[in-house]
């Protein structure tokens, strides 16, 4: 398995798996969902080379979206802003492998500091799984993430 910076080439099989995948295991019901603005979030992904996939072979397994930039604070800060592996895979060093270059990258960017303000949103299991994957890298839990759909 390998890691790499996604390119604009790699947008058709990100939507895919976020498509087949993601969206059909995420807990966030009563949302409509748009295609289009899947393809436009990611491909502003792409274009912005803050998109890391990790692959076995040439098939993208997972990917991790770190973006970079400032909130309060003058030094940047890296934001998990997605990160998924295929379900058949999650048993592997994909996750690890990702984390790991997520945070290299990060620090490449000149970040000092990461942190991630989601949930899987498919599990507490896969939560509390997600979670310990960032603890083994040093993280520490700060608060929770709470969310709640709003359909009326």
């Amino acid at each position: 398995m390998q890691v790499s910076v996604a390119t604009p080439q790699d947008c058709r099989e990100i939507v895919n798996i976020l498509c087949e995948n993601y969206l059909k295991e995420t807990v966030f019901t009563g949302m409509t969902y748009d295609h289009a603005m899947t393809v436009k979030k990611v491909y502003e992904w792409l274009i912005s080379g803050s998109c890391l996939v990790v692959q076995d072979k040439s098939k993208i397994i997972g990917l991790c979206v770190v973006e970079i930039g400032n909130t309060f604070y003058v030094e940047p800060e890296a934001d998990i802003a997605m990160f998924y592996i295929m379900p058949e895979y999650r048993a592997t060093e994909a996750s690890r492998l990702i984390r790991d270059a997520a945070i290299e990258f990060a620090k490449t960017k000149g970040a000092a500091l990461i942190y991630s303000l989601s949930g899987s949103g498919i599990s507490d299991r896969n939560d509390n799984l997600y979670c310990n994957l960032w603890r083994k890298a040093g993280l520490k839990k700060l608060g929770t993430c709470m969310i709640g759909v709003l359909n009326g």
